[in-house]
């Protein structure tokens, strides 16, 4: 009975890093999505100096993210008292990844990429939410609820500010046109 039980649980830890390797090659691929979708104007920024400095802090988040892929991550101090007062407010803490990140560039990028088709990225870079949703599943200690507010919580969050990105976008349009007409850049129709 003993060897069945600890076989049962060698496997599960053994399917637990087989997850967290996945995860780690979806983090991978959806990097390497991003770089063929975007990557005919990441040539063309590389080669102009002034999009060198944000193709650069581009990667170097995209390093960061990949350096907290998994278990293993590391995470600041300042991260850690962010995500005490997460779920010390809401009971159970929604992962920033997901509404920080992927649900408002998702959001973001539905609402851009009807007007602009450099918006696709965003969509694309939105899907870190998706693959985070269901990695949050994947985890076997935690209860099925736990984990369902957890999603819930992270998308309502992400779309307020997925919302509130879009109102100041479009008040920034506003007042863009405004001052384009005003310079003379633009005549008014």
């Amino acid at each position: 009975m003993h060897e069945r039980l600890t076989s049962r649980l060698d496997t599960l830890y053994t399917d637990a890093g087989d997850r967290l390797r996945a995860q780690s090659l979806a983090a991978i691929l959806l990097a390497l999505a991003l770089g063929t979708v975007g990557g005919i104007p990441f040539v063309v920024a590389l080669a102009s100096r002034a999009w060198r400095v944000p193709v650069a802090v581009l990667g170097a988040a995209g390093m960061y993210y990949m350096t907290r892929t998994g278990n293993a991550g590391q995470v600041s101090g300042l991260e850690l008292q962010f995500r005490s007062i997460l779920e010390n407010t809401f009971g159970v803490r929604p992962r920033t990844k997901e509404f920080l990140l992927g649900h408002p560039l998702f959001f973001v990028g539905i609402f851009l990429a009807l007007r602009y088709r450099w918006a696709m990225v965003l969509l694309i870079a939105g899907t870190i939410a998706q693959l985070s949703m269901v990695d949050t599943f994947a985890h076997i200690h935690t209860p099925f609820l736990l984990s369902l507010i957890r999603i819930f919580l992270g998308l309502g969050i992400g779309v307020l500010i997925a919302l509130a990105i879009i109102a100041v976008w479009q008040i920034a349009e506003k007042v863009w046109a405004r001052w384009a007409v005003r310079s003379g850049i633009v005549r008014s129709e």
